[in-house]
């Protein structure tokens, strides 16, 4: 077997041949190489080609074999599609194969005609670039546009990307499908927008995008019952551009982001200068900037005085091409809570920028901001309920020495104190609206729902509002909370009857947090309870549920 093998690797014979010479520039041809015997295709290495100057397209490969007269006859086939961009003359390398290799062919590519109508093609490519000349890590847009004849029908085709050494490329949206008239032939043209981010300086070549495909060439052999048709290798390619990528200027201070458009901007929500201490406020700020890759935004958040709580969420990314631009935006949202009464002033929020067509540092600037936070009657008291180290009087005192239960605490009721009047007014507050919510939540239970399904996501359309049971928890309202929190338990666990039955359901922190909640609101003093954890677990478990409720309506990955 040894030395069969050795006679077959012997007498191998490999051929190579064009299918045109001289061809023009941007003119596709095929190289054809054939061996005279079965072998693996994978064997023939054809990187060599790489290095002659030619753009290689498709490589389609073939087997054969024919029996004549008893001899049987065997064969490989290779066909490569060569296109050359310039004039000159070009060298096919030998092409090796075990002992046997080709001969290396001489390619004369002649100059086309100088008219840039592209009247004679039936397929090409035309790229527009924004600007030669840049910044380090400025993003530039390159417009891509495949021009096909209607007199060609396409098979099959594909768009590479345009090259450039060591830049970040991306394609911006979907292509686009539009009709343009050239020379009175309505060619249909097919529309990629790329943004080049170069991470380097210095002058470089952005390589245009390149398009490999499979037309339909009639045959001639007809006859009055069929007829053949055969495919035919098509590639085109656009113009390349030399761009200078310019270093960052050494008097630059600060994160470098380069730009010619850089704007700050902030909304309050709710929109007022005046809040009750606990308040929620949530503060937005986004980021825009033109010719930038998201990516490159830097965070931004302000910065607040003593007694006030931030609760920052994720900032979140996005970029846009918008009357040839590309817009990139990062949007920042912080929660802020002032704890005591007063005057406070938010200092102003900078972002330093290079503008590029000024060629000068910038500065985008947010205002300073002043609010007035005022105590409300709840807050109020509660805090100087605390505060102050007035002596109890008798009636005060015993409640300290009595029971938990609200039944134990009716010996006070003559009490004259402020203090313990409001103490009085804010717990039969509180166990009024747990026995009304107690009454819905029997109702709600008892009533037939057969075929009712409830959304675990919080963004899906419901009566209840979560950003309600938001401002509770960290407006540290205990009885408000309670009563909000009896009407989510309702919402999202409607297959329940008790608060026992929904902890089932719940994380380890989540039945935590409301257990503290539940032992503050029955204690003699509801002002040390703190709602952030009780929020935060809240979020988690909605967050939980939305990914589950999600994923389920998922479509499959694979269709059959």
């Amino acid at each position: 077997m040894l030395l069969l093998s050795f006679q077959v690797s012997a007498n191998i014979e490999l051929n190579a041949s064009v299918d045109r010479n001289p061809v023009m520039e941007r003119e596709s041809f095929v190289l054809k190489i054939e061996a005279n015997d079965s072998v693996n295709t994978n064997d023939l290495d054809l990187s060599s080609l790489q290095k002659t100057g030619f753009i290689v397209g498709r490589t389609a490969t073939g087997s054969q074999t024919q029996i004549i007269n008893g001899s049987i006859q065997k064969s490989t086939t290779w066909s490569v599609v060569l296109t050359a961009k310039q004039q000159g003359i070009y060298t096919i390398p030998a092409l090796k194969l075990a002992n046997a290799s080709t001969s290396p062919i001489e390619v004369n590519v002649v100059r086309a005609s100088s008219s840039k109508d592209y009247k004679d093609e039936s397929i090409f490519i035309k790229n527009t670039l924004e600007t030669s000349s840049l910044y380090v890590q400025q993003s530039v847009k390159l417009t891509t546009k495949l021009y096909i004849s209607p007199q060609v029908q396409l098979q099959s085709g594909s768009l590479s990307e345009p090259t450039l050494d060591g830049a970040l490329i991306q394609q911006q949206g979907k292509d686009k499908d539009a009709t343009e008239i050239i020379n009175g032939i309505r060619y249909r043209v097919i529309e990629r927008i790329y943004t080049i981010t170069p991470q380097s300086s210095g002058d470089f070549t952005v390589v245009s995008p390149t398009f490999n495909g499979d037309v339909t060439a009639p045959s001639r052999r007809r006859s009055a019952f069929s007829s053949f048709s055969q495919s035919k290798p098509v590639t085109a390619f656009g113009q390349d551009f030399t761009i200078n990528v310019q270093p960052i200027p050494t008097s630059y201070t600060g994160v470098w982001l380069p730009s010619s458009i850089v704007q700050l901007n902030e909304e309050w929500s709710p929109s007022k200068d005046t809040f009750d201490v606990g308040e929620p406020i949530t503060r937005t700020i986004t980021l825009t900037a033109l010719n930038v890759n998201e990516e490159q935004l830097p965070e931004v958040s302000g910065q607040y005085p003593a007694n006030v709580k931030v609760y920052p969420d994720q900032s979140k990314t996005h970029s846009v091409v918008r009357q040839n631009a590309l817009v990139s935006q990062r949007i920042t949202s912080e929660a802020v809570v002032a704890n005591a009464p007063g005057t406070y002033t938010f200092p102003e929020v900078k972002v330093t920028w290079f503008n590029t067509k000024t060629k000068r540092q910038d500065v985008a600037t947010l205002p300073a901001k002043t609010i007035t936070v005022v105590g409300n009657e709840i807050t109020t008291t509660t805090l100087d309920n605390t505060a102050g180290n007035q002596p109890l009087n008798g009636a005060s005192a015993n409640k300290n020495q009595q029971s938990d239960c609200d039944c134990n605490l009716a010996g006070t009721s003559d009490n004259t104190d402020k203090l313990g009047l409001a103490y009085w007014i804010g717990l039969g507050s509180g166990w009024l609206a747990f026995i009304i919510m107690l009454l819905i939540y029997i109702f709600r239970s008892n009533k037939p729902t057969p075929n009712q399904t409830v959304s675990l996501d919080v963004n899906s359309p419901q009566k209840f509002d979560i950003n309600e049971l938001k401002r509770a928890c960290l407006s540290h309202q205990a009885n408000t909370t309670s009563s909000l929190l009896a009407e989510w338990i309702t919402t999202n666990f409607p297959e329940c009857t008790s608060y026992d039955d929904a902890k089932k359901h719940m994380s380890a922190e989540l039945i935590m947090s409301i257990d503290d909640l539940n032992k503050a609101r029955f204690s003699q003093t509801q002002n040390g309870w703190k709602g952030e954890l009780l929020w935060q677990a809240i979020s988690k478990f909605n967050k939980s549920k939305s990914t589950v409720s999600k994923s389920q309506f998922l479509p499959p990955l694979n269709k059959a």
